[in-house]
């Protein structure tokens, strides 16, 4: 699995985050960085829980943080964390879900 040039629009990507980011992602209809280098979205639910074994399940796993110093991933707390399954709007391609009309009050089934 890894970047991929998407020449047209999915139907659904899936993208995780903390359960804190969760409200003002419903919010603005929008999803951020979050001060992240990068926003990962993936292709499927597997996808999904593939990038999250390899990144955030990894219990004291290194990885460069923003500016280059290197942490380590801390014990994972699945209470913490959401799976959103989203409908891409017309951003996508520019780094943005774009998901404003999807997600504008709505709740997933956490």
């Amino acid at each position: 699995m890894g970047y991929i040039r998407l020449d047209e629009r999915p139907s659904e990507v899936y993208h995780y985050t903390h359960r804190k980011n969760l409200d003002s992602i419903l919010r603005d209809g929008r999803i951020r960085r979050m001060g992240d280098r990068e926003c990962w979205f993936c292709a499927s639910l597997e996808d999904t829980l593939t990038l999250m074994r390899a990144t955030v399940m990894s219990e004291g796993k290194p990885y460069y943080k923003v500016g280059g110093s290197i942490g380590h991933y801390p014990k994972f707390v699945p209470e913490d964390y959401v799976i959103l399954r989203l409908t891409p709007g017309i951003r996508l391609a520019s780094g943005c879900a774009g998901c404003r009309r999807r997600l504008r009050d709505r709740r997933p089934n956490c």
